[in-house]
């Protein structure tokens, strides 16, 4: 198992031994009060919640959560989950729904104060969470490994979660294949870049495109001298025989490097231009997360600063 920040378990805990839901609590509290460690990682999306793993190992898993005003996850319940989390800033609303009635509480943290923890996950109540308010709003996540998945709630609409389903059909058709077998197929075709390779070949005949949507630009920002080109539009804009494609495509060795938001669903885009016979086609390691980690230029959402492919919408900042 890998760990990315430091462990939330208390030091006594064997590696693999599950931990109760006030070792989590105490553990959220710790991690809570110390920002640095994590504080980097977090993301403001307008398009919906954004959740990051920021630790795994034998015995439970730390999540950072964020929502903005009116986001909400859909009903859930945590089966047999032992748990904890503690809003770090902002204002959650939680509904559950116990029988046939529905309650709710508020859970606030003003800043510049302790966070507050709420040190268990309830079993087997259906729970959704609501920001609401103004301001931005931050949730720390620990779980212990082992127990029940997070499962949707039946009849209610929303998804299960940020938990690995296990109660799913596992049984598929002939043919079918799991998305993790999809990425590793096309990245298995790939020649894969860093962002400083992506970088210095920008002074060659490398071509940036970014395929996130405004959404994710004008939350994260934009890359100078990239070629916005969304992913709905990709194989039109790219492929050399498609009326639809972008002038400066006039044949199949260009040098196009597509990127993402951390690394994913560019491989699988970048496989795609390949099979169009663009065959330099790859992507970059870990996406625009990764190349803004490592110091990178960048610039803000609406900067002026990339090209916008016909279709493609220009990133707005709220407000």
């Amino acid at each position: 198992m890998s760990t990315m920040i430091r462990s939330a378990a208390p030091a006594h805990v064997r590696p693999g031994q599950l931990i109760g839901a006030r070792q989590l609590a105490d553990g959220v509290r710790r991690l809570a009060a110390s920002p640095a460690d994590w504080l980097g990682r977090v993301r403001l999306n307008p398009a919906g919640r954004w959740y990051e793993r920021i630790h795994l190992d034998d015995s439970h898993e730390v999540w950072v959560i964020s929502w903005l005003p009116g986001q909400a996850t859909g009903f859930h319940d945590h089966g047999g989950s032992a748990g904890a989390f503690a809003v770090v800033w902002g204002t959650l609303v939680e509904r559950r729904v116990v029988g046939a009635s529905t309650t709710g509480q508020v859970l606030a943290k003003p800043i510049g104060r302790g966070a507050g923890v709420r040190p268990a996950l309830h079993p087997r109540r259906a729970q959704r969470g609501r920001r609401v308010g103004g301001g931005q709003r931050a949730r720390l996540l620990a779980a212990a490994a082992g127990h029940d998945a997070l499962r949707a709630h039946p009849g209610r609409a929303g998804q299960a979660g940020h938990r690995r389903r296990r109660d799913m059909v596992a049984v598929r058709p002939p043919g079918a294949r799991t998305i993790d077998e999809i990425l590793a197929c096309a990245r298995a075709r790939l020649v894969r870049v860093t962002p400083r390779q992506a970088f210095r070949e920008l002074s060659g005949d490398g071509v940036l495109v970014d395929i996130r949507p405004a959404a994710q630009r004008a939350a994260q920002g934009e890359i100078p001298g990239s070629t916005i080109v969304e992913r709905n539009h990709l194989e039109w804009r790219l492929d050399p025989c498609s009326d639809a494609r972008l002038p400066w495509v006039a044949g199949y060795d260009h040098r196009i490097i597509v990127f993402c938001v951390d690394g994913y669903t560019s491989s699988l885009a970048a496989a795609a231009l390949q099979d169009l016979g663009l065959h330099r086609a790859t992507d970059v390691i870990g996406g625009y997360h990764a190349w803004v980690a490592e110091g990178l230029p960048s610039a803000p959402a609406g900067a002026a600063t990339v090209t916008l492919a016909p279709g493609a919408a220009p990133a707005l900042m709220p407000g």
